[in-house]
């Protein structure tokens, strides 16, 4: 098999800056969401008992 660079597997800079973007965007509602969900929610689950 032939041998590929990471630089010639990657896609173009266009497509990674794209990628970026939508990560920064993105990540931080996630971040937000899981950290009012913990404060919203804690102690407020039970444990389920399996026989």
């Amino acid at each position: 098999m032939d041998q590929l660079t990471v630089w010639q597997a990657a896609k173009s800079p266009a497509t990674l800056k794209v990628i970026l973007i939508g990560v920064c965007m993105t990540l931080p509602g996630i971040i937000a969401h899981t950290g009012f969900s913990c404060r919203v929610f804690p102690g407020k689950t039970i444990e389920l008992a399996h026989a």
